[in-house]
Order: structure tokens, then C-alpha cells, then sequence
């Protein structure tokens, strides 16, 4: 494989590792928590070094709190013309009970001429979360507090704020769910969109050596500014933010 094409395929993992690893319980004593502010922040995606994409992602909720969140990772540059590749992602639902609780989330990935379709459809009174996949259906149950793969961002953002200091989490996949628990790391000052942020890090690693590492901003609500993936042969994807706005 053509190494710039295989750059590509590292900016789509640092998507999917940052998605993956984290998102619902609640801190311990947590008290009534408020949504995060809404906001619309752009990363620039580099991989081994090189410029491989952008990463943005908004988020928008009224005031009854009903919310839409959105994802969009792209390739770029002789990158996007060696694999021309495009992830869109969006969760909808409602702020409810201190927490996001999502309604429909939507994946959609274009790399190359494949694309693959994904969406989860949550019931929450029958417990019940349908998949689609390509046209192919799949229920699973799911419980309570379960999140999806994009909002785990706002309940992490959430845990921070609130303090928490065990972040364990559980997220609907297709079929399934996963739980997840991250570490706490020193705080770091990281810079990002030409400032510097005081940050609280947190972790997810892998028994495999994979690792991701997300530095979260206090004066953003801990927005993360800054995400790192590492692959187990040592590769380094990461996302830094280049803009932010309300």
C-alpha cells in the first residue's frame, strides 16, 4: 500500500478510536448536570507527521433540549486523491436526566468507492436498540445510560466538569455493547488554535499496546483540543484543534 493511501486509513482510526473508547456512567455523587454549551470545532488530522485531514464537529441543542450532534473526518490533499475518504457521523436525541440520551445515530463512511451505512435506532421503553447495516438489520438490547458512539463526548465532557475521577462507560454498537473505563492523567498544558490550554488528559489503553489519549480543555467545558492514537506497531494519528467557536 502506498504510504500517503495508508495515511489516510490512520486518519480514519483516530476517528474511530476517540469514538470508541469512551462514553455513560454517571460520576459517583454526581449532582444535576447541565448540558455543555453548544459549539463547532475543526481539527486538523495529521498521521506519521503528515497532513492527512480535517475532523469537524458541532453541536447544537434549545432549549427544551433536544440536541443534534455531527461528525465530519475527511481526507485531504494527496492524501484525498491517493483514497478519497469521507466519514460523516450524527447523533440526535434529547439532554434528559442529567445525560444525553440519543434517539437515532447515523454513521456513514465513503472510502475509495465502498461505502457502508450504519445506523441505530434506540427504543428506550422496550430496551432495545435496532442496527441497520447496508440494509441488514440487527436488534440488541440495551440498558439504561447507554450511549452511542458520538455522544460519549458530551457525557465525558460532562464527568469532567462534575469532577468525576472514575470514568467508566458504556456504548451500543451493532448487535452489542461495550464498556469502557479511562485514566486520568497529570494535567497538561497543551497548545491548540494558536493559545494554551490547561487540560485534563484521560486514557484508554488497549492490552494490545493501542492507546488513545484525549486532552480536554477546562476553559472549553473540556472540550478536547488535542486527540492522539497509537497503533501497535507505534504509529501516531493525531487531531489538534485549529478553531472553535460558540
Amino acid at each position: 500500500m502506498h504510504p500517503l493511501r495508508h495515511a489516510a486509513s490512520k486518519a480514519l482510526w483516530i476517528l474511530a478510536a476517540s469514538l470508541s473508547c469512551v462514553t455513560t456512567a454517571m460520576p459517583a455523587a454526581a449532582e444535576a448536570s447541565a448540558p455543555p454549551q453548544a459549539f463547532d470545532v475543526v481539527y486538523r488530522v495529521k498521521t506519521g507527521g503528515v497532513a492527512a485531514g480535517s475532523m469537524h464537529r458541532r453541536f447544537e441543542i434549545d432549549a427544551t433540549g433536544d440536541y443534534r450532534f455531527t461528525s465530519i473526518i475527511e481526507a485531504e490533499g494527496l492524501v484525498a486523491l491517493l483514497k478519497p475518504t469521507r466519514i460523516e457521523e450524527s447523533s440526535i436525541g434529547t439532554w434528559t436526566a442529567d445525560q444525553p440520551q440519543a434517539q437515532r445515530y447515523a454513521h456513514r463512511k465513503k472510502s475509495g468507492k465502498k461505502i457502508k451505512e450504519t445506523t441505530l435506532t434506540f427504543d428506550w421503553n422496550a430496551g432495545l436498540a435496532a442496527a441497520t447495516v447496508n440494509g441488514t438489520k440487527v436488534d440488541s438490547p440495551v440498558t439504561s445510560g447507554t450511549l452511542d458512539k458520538l455522544n460519549y463526548q458530551l457525557a465525558l465532557m460532562r464527568d469532567l466538569a462534575a469532577g468525576a475521577t472514575t470514568l467508566s462507560y458504556r456504548v451500543a454498537d451493532v448487535g452489542a455493547t461495550k464498556d469502557y473505563v479511562l485514566a486520568l492523567r497529570p494535567a497538561e498544558r497543551v497548545q491548540a488554535a494558536g493559545k494554551q490550554y490547561d487540560t485534563v488528559p484521560v486514557a484508554y489503553s488497549r492490552s494490545d499496546g493501542r492507546r488513545t489519549v484525549l486532552w480536554c480543555a477546562a476553559a472549553l467545558g473540556y472540550l478536547p483540543v488535542r486527540i492522539e492514537y497509537t497503533e501497535k506497531d507505534g504509529g501516531v494519528t493525531t487531531a489538534v484543534m485549529s478553531s472553535v467557536s460558540p
